[in-house]
């Protein structure tokens, strides 16, 4: 008989494999008691993007034990990844301060609380808490330090992204906002690095009221999860990447089948 150690084990590498139907099938095998569960089914529900299923398998996970490590980490994850700050703020500030917290629980909380920092502007918490949390400090570049990293990012782009590059204006902002995201339910949270925004350049349409076609670069976010200089410009060419695809038309999974997720 497989025990409930081994099916949740069973679960975890079905959801690591993208094998999530078979996740949830074994996860439904287990007793509602288990919160672990509950736990493992609103991660596989997230990888689905079926929002009200994971609210209400951490729903289930908190009428269980609402201070587990493992339930604060996801309550705070998916209420930060939904613009829902006081929500994260209340779980990561219980989470880090947990005494059964894992090493990998407790980065999670220090990063949420670092990125929830940042947002209110108060960067210097920020930098506190991430050194507290990751053990590094946090890179400071200036104005022209991060545009001239921007430059040379841009010069190592294959042929067709420079000269779409060339046509669609970067952006560099401290922080994103909801509002420039989409929204709560964008599937775009605090912690993103870039994010194109507007129509492919193929579409010649002149939307009334639209912003013309951009990329946004979020600088703070890219300094905290970044260390030193030559990994932000590897991470500023990635990013470029990633959105001047979308900038090309290429929606979500034909960024990804281009190797630029």
């Amino acid at each position: 008989m497989t025990s409930k150690a081994e099916r949740l084990a069973q679960a975890e590498r079905a959801i690591q494999s993208q094998e999530i139907l078979e996740a949830l099938a074994i996860l439904a095998e287990l007793e509602e008691t288990c919160v672990e569960r509950w736990v493992f089914e609103a991660e596989a529900w997230m990888a689905l993007s079926n929002w009200a299923h994971v609210e209400r398998s951490i729903e289930k996970a908190m009428a269980i034990d609402a201070d587990a490590p493992q339930v604060l980490s996801l309550r705070g994850s998916l209420a930060l990844s939904r613009w829902q700050l006081e929500v994260a703020q209340d779980a990561f500030a219980r989470l880090i301060e947990h005494p059964e917290a894992s090493e990998d629980e407790t980065l999670v909380a220090g990063e949420g609380l670092a990125v929830l920092a940042d947002l209110r502007g108060d960067h210097e918490e920020a930098d506190s808490l991430w050194k507290q949390v990751s053990g590094e400090k946090s890179l400071h570049l200036s104005e022209e330090a991060f545009d001239s990293l921007l430059r040379e990012a841009a010069e190592e782009l294959p042929t067709e992204f420079r000269k779409a590059f060339e046509r669609v204006p970067v952006v560099v902002d401290l922080m994103p906002s909801v509002e420039l995201v989409g929204g709560r339910d964008s599937g775009n949270g605090p912690d993103i690095l870039g994010l194109f925004v507007g129509h492919p350049l193929w579409e010649e349409q002149d939307v009334s009221g639209e912003l013309p076609a951009r990329i946004h670069l979020f600088q703070r976010n890219l300094e905290r999860e970044f260390p030193d200089r030559e990994s932000v410009r590897e991470e500023i060419r990635t990013t470029l990447f990633h959105e001047l695809g979308h900038a090309l038309g290429f929606d979500e999974d034909g960024v990804e089948e281009m190797g630029l997720a």
